[in-house]
């Protein structure tokens, strides 16, 4: 109880445009040191560079998720964003985009071919791995730095359980995790890991948590 005592004054709030820049500084700090950002920015030059380039990879994450229509919600305290999660709707599909996302990402934000193409091995594996039907998908779910370990993350995690068990006609919710600290987390919430597969420098974890 005393994680959501502690939290209780900060506000979700559905993003928009204008809480771009707020979204892209809150997830670059908080997946600089995931596995997956790692092995996608390893051919940085510097440390600046890789830094660069996450911000650019999530600005491109966010303004496709607005184009898809994602539930995309922020906790905020005022005017400083604590946490945010990008929910993909059983309506969003992915399985057309690996090409377009692949030549998007080795143009304008800078990955490299190699890179660039360990995204559509990815995309692919990770929906692949979801129950035929209607589902949802956790794309992203990240906790600023200096908020971890006051709940915000579990708030975030089940404001979006709730949406998911709220409609009746969906058959749950999945997820991938590159980190393996995080399984353990996740099973916690009902998910169970459904396949695990290594592509290239990591391995993807893929977890699905059926509606209650």
């Amino acid at each position: 109880m005393a994680l959501h005592r502690e939290t209780s004054a900060a506000i979700f709030v559905s993003l928009t445009e204008r809480h771009r820049a707020d979204f892209v500084a809150l997830m670059e700090g908080a997946f600089a040191e995931d596995p997956w950002f790692v092995a996608l920015f390893a051919d940085a030059p510097d440390m600046g560079g890789a830094q660069r380039r996450r911000a650019e990879f999530l600005g491109f994450l966010f303004d496709l998720s607005l184009w898809t229509g994602s539930d995309m919600r922020g906790l905020w305290e005022g005017d400083r964003l604590l946490g945010a999660s990008i929910l993909d709707r059983p309506e969003v599909r992915i399985s057309g985009w690996p090409r377009v996302i692949a030549r998007a990402l080795a143009g304008p934000i800078g990955l490299s071919w190699l890179n660039a193409r360990l995204i559509v091995p990815y995309l692919r594996h990770t929906r692949a791995a979801l129950p035929r039907g209607r589902t949802y998908y956790l794309t992203l779910i990240g906790v600023e730095a200096a908020a971890r370990g006051r709940g915000v993350g579990r708030r975030l995690l089940e404001t979006v359980l709730a949406e998911v068990d709220a409609d009746a006609t969906t058959l749950g919710v999945g997820l991938d995790t590159e980190n393996p600290a995080n399984v353990g987390l996740y099973e916690r919430f009902g998910f169970s890991v459904t396949q695990t597969a290594p592509l290239d420098r990591v391995t993807v974890h893929c977890m699905f948590r059926p509606s209650s």
